[in-house]
């Protein structure tokens, strides 16, 4: 077998990621499957010719080993104990947010029901008494099971109101790094502020507290996020560009990859540890390792190593998406660049590589991005092509500024290369801002043609592949770009004039997203959150509201031409009316009546009730509707109404609760949950 680390690395990897899609008992039982097979592989002596089939049987059989058994043993204990009340002195190791009203932590257990040095997530009240950071907090919990932070090696969540706090001496191991991160970071804001110094921040130290909301979704809309996450590519720049210094000083190629052994390890602990820097510290010390040994690398059996050696260490690595994205990314570069003969000679080839190589990571990023943001983004080799350089000088001038900025003799050094630097990121900025705008930037998978061409890639580029080797990937790929741009220009057409409404259930109330042509309104019921709100305007790629409707059951508040910029969530305007009337878009209109709204696009209607609303408040031509939409509960006196179908927009943890009073037999009845429901009007 020639490459056994990359077959056994990958192996263990992409079975560690199937169980956790398939749960402890599937995994369980897909286990004792691969072990059987394994059995079969060694008692069938054809077979055994196979060995790279047999080292992968081997691998996944290790792969459902280790997480069954870790489910057993550390995440079933503690997801039992939820809704249990508990004894806890816990500290707190890390800020996670902070708003008006509470403040969140991850906490490690010190003394209680739960085993020492259990992380939790805790969450308390936002008061003078609160908890700060490294003090101890002494209360009674009630314990809820949560699986949004498995990346983080958290499985439950804690609220406490009242609690006893001390402050406490002990300090995380690494409380001299990061004391180190914060002067550098904090002379980097003298000589940069704004989203200049915060995209620095991001690139040069994987710090993105600051970056704004606005510069990642124009950065996820356009395919360059990634350059905000520690990789390769920067452990590449920092490790290698010192590599590359130390042999043009004339040090013997042993002695240089020596000296630069340390720095990817130093260079991680200062980004704070982040998986996909880890996997590339691995991968450039294996390369180092090589030169000091005087040995060929094979970067495929480095990133087979490198997965192993850190889904070992830490099996939840295999939760977080960076650590995903980072190796799949990884391994269609590898992929290609192994099919690209000799050197380029001239800069066109040269332009032509880095375009291959760049689409292969899209491609094989691809199906994550797809099942995790819901969106492609269709423009990403394009933006990459150019921001790949500009983030090349960010991290090179960026990290080299930084530094030099707190030696007091060459601070003078220090300030041009941070001005070079800032310059690359208005690039960057400018490049995420002009290139999101364009109509094409992000395709959404809500239609079933974009899901089929996402389905058909990694099929159709195999398929090449096996007819005409390198040839036939090129022009499977080509291919398949015509087809995307093809299907998505006659998608668009056929699209002009229909209405998309997209109804997300938030907390405290109902957010209907309206969409035509690009142009968007919303309407808000309830009383939700503002930062929830939010979310869900600027997660379906909103920049400009032409209307936006405020409706409580009593009150009503319309605003016009709202960027979402200057988005607001006031109730200053809210006035008692009996109704209240907003044209939209030439067929298009939005009445309002006592808490009730309704909707008009063309010949069809839509039905919004409030919560606690009242069927005989309705005007009489107002009781039969295609759709009605219930908030959060359905109205007294549902079952009067002439409905096409109802769209229930409610949580799961409500349902239960909610579901005894719905009238269900009587028409089709969907519930939203924690999802988007999206219906077409024409």
């Amino acid at each position: 077998m020639k490459r056994p680390l990359y077959v056994v690395g990958m192996g263990f990897g992409l079975s560690l990621l199937f169980a956790t899609v398939l749960g402890f008992h599937l995994a369980l039982i897909a286990g004792v499957l691969c072990a059987l097979l394994f059995v079969l592989t060694i008692a069938v002596k054809p077979l055994r010719r196979y060995v790279g089939v047999t080292a992968a049987l081997l691998a996944a059989c290790a792969a459902f080993a280790v997480f069954t058994a870790w489910e057993y043993r550390t995440v079933g204990p503690l997801q039992r104990m939820n809704g249990e009340t508990v004894e806890l002195t816990l500290w707190t190791e890390e800020l996670v947010s902070e708003t008006d009203n509470s403040l969140t932590y991850f906490a490690r257990v010190r003394e209680g029901a739960l085993p020492r040095d259990t992380r939790v997530l805790l969450r308390v009240t936002n008061s003078p008494r609160s908890p700060q950071l490294y003090d101890r907090v002494q209360a009674t919990v009630r314990i809820e099971a949560t699986d949004e932070w498995r990346a983080e090696n958290i499985f439950v969540a804690v609220w406490v109101n009242d609690c006893t706090v001390t402050v406490s001496e002990e300090r995380p191991w690494d409380y001299g790094v990061q004391m180190f991160r914060t002067r550098l970071l904090a002379r980097l804001e003298t000589k940069a502020d704004g989203d200049v110094a915060a995209l620095i921040r991001a690139i040069c130290f994987g710090d993105k507290s600051t970056l704004s909301d606005t510069v990642k979704d124009n950065f996820a809309a356009v395919g360059i996020s990634h350059i905000t996450a520690v990789s390769g590519f920067h452990m590449s720049i920092v490790t290698m560009g010192l590599f590359a210094l130390l042999r043009l000083l004339k040090i013997r190629r042993r002695w240089a990859a020596v000296l630069s052994l340390p720095v990817p390890f130093l260079f991680a602990v200062i980004t704070g540890l982040p998986y996909s820097a880890m996997r590339a510290g691995v991968m450039t010390c294996l390369l180092l390792a090589a030169a000091m040994f005087r040995r060929e690398s094979d970067p495929r059996n480095s990133l087979g190593a490198a997965v192993v050696c850190l889904l070992v260490f830490d099996i939840t690595a295999v939760y977080d998406l960076g650590f995903q994205l980072s190796v799949a990314a990884t391994w269609g570069i590898l992929l290609v660049s192994s099919l690209q003969p000799g050197k380029a000679r001239n800069v066109w080839r040269k332009l032509g590589r880095g375009l291959q190589l760049t689409v292969a990571a899209v491609i094989a990023t691809l199906p994550l991005s797809a099942l995790r943001f819901g969106e492609i983004a269709a423009i990403a080799p394009l933006t990459n092509l150019v921001a790949q350089p500009l983030a090349m000088v960010v991290v090179t001038m960026g990290c080299i500024g930084t530094l030099l900025l707190n030696v007091p003799f060459l601070a003078f050094v220090g300030a041009p290369c941070i001005l070079i630097a800032g310059l690359a990121a208005r690039g960057l900025l400018l490049i995420g801002e002009l290139a999101a705008a364009l109509p094409f930037a992000a395709l959404r998978l809500q239609e079933a043609y974009l899901i089929v061409w996402a389905l058909a890639v990694p099929f159709a580029l195999l398929l090449g592949w096996h007819l005409l080797r390198g040839r036939g990937l090129r022009i499977t790929a080509m291919l398949l770009v015509i087809a995307l741009c093809a299907s998505t220009l006659a998608f668009r057409l056929g699209m002009r004039g229909v209405t998309v409404l997209s109804m997300t259930n938030v907390s405290g109330g109902t957010v209907i997203v309206m969409e035509r042509d690009g142009h968007h309104a919303a309407i808000i019921a309830g009383e939700p959150s503002l930062w929830q709100t939010e979310r869900v305007l600027t997660g379906q790629r909103v920049t400009q509201l032409d209307a936006v409707l405020f409706a409580a059951y009593d009150t009503v508040t319309v605003q016009t031409t709202v960027p979402m910029d200057e988005f607001a969530f006031s109730r200053a305007d809210d006035r008692t009316v009996e109704s209240v009337t907003v044209t939209l878009w030439k067929d298009t209109t939005i009445r309002w009546q006592n808490g009730w709204c309704r909707l008009t696009v063309g010949e069809r209607t839509v039905l919004l009730a409030p919560r606690d609303g009242d069927v005989q408040t309705l005007p009489a031509d107002w009781c039969e509707a295609e759709i009605a939409v219930f908030d959060r509960e359905p109205p007294q006196g549902a079952l009067t109404l002439a409905l096409g179908e109802v769209i229930l927009c409610c949580g799961e943890n409500a349902l239960p609760l909610v579901a005894e009073e719905m009238p269900w037999g009587m028409y089709p009845i969907t519930v939203t949950a924690d999802d988007t429901v999206t219906v077409k009007l024409r």
